[in-house]
């Protein structure tokens, strides 16, 4: 399973998981909606569904997929040169990581992931001591190679 990131400009980002089994599912955020994009299977470059979800309508999609909220959200992810990725994790309520330390955040990532920045409020703390301990509603930002990236954001959004 691989996931890419594009920037759409003046629309929002857009997300393609490619499954297992090679096909490609997408996520368009807008700023007011949703769309849920399924790629034909013989060429992953036309759209064979398209379906536009509002907020509400998004929210119930994923409770239905098993979401239990977000409690770390991906708020975006960049690729830079193609071997390095920057991750944006909201802890919203319940997350698991709000009253840990930096240290331990880097440690359930994996090795080669760190945080290198966390905003909280009007606050901005780059290069944060590990001892740091991250609160509900601060964003990390956290630095790994690409191939890293995907399994660093999947051990830390999973409760």
């Amino acid at each position: 399973m691989t996931i890419d990131h594009t920037a759409l400009p003046a629309i929002g980002p857009r997300f393609t998981l490619t499954t297992e089994d090679g096909r490609h599912v997408g996520v368009v955020r807008h700023h007011d909606r949703r769309e849920l994009v399924v790629y034909d299977v013989d060429d992953p470059d036309r759209v064979a569904v398209d379906v536009v979800l509002t907020p509400a309508e998004a929210d119930a999609l994923a409770a239905l997929l098993g979401c239990q909220g977000p409690a770390v959200h991906v708020v975006s992810m960049e690729r830079h040169r193609s071997h390095l990725a920057s991750v944006h994790l909201l802890l919203g309520p319940g997350s698991p990581w709000a009253g840990r330390t930096v240290e331990e955040v880097n440690r359930r990532a994996g090795p080669g992931a760190s945080v290198v920045g966390v905003a909280r409020q009007d606050d901005t703390v780059l290069n944060p001591p590990p001892g740091l301990v991250l609160r509900q509603g601060d964003v990390a930002l956290l630095l790994a190679p690409a191939d890293v990236a995907f399994t660093a954001i999947g051990r830390l959004t999973q409760n």
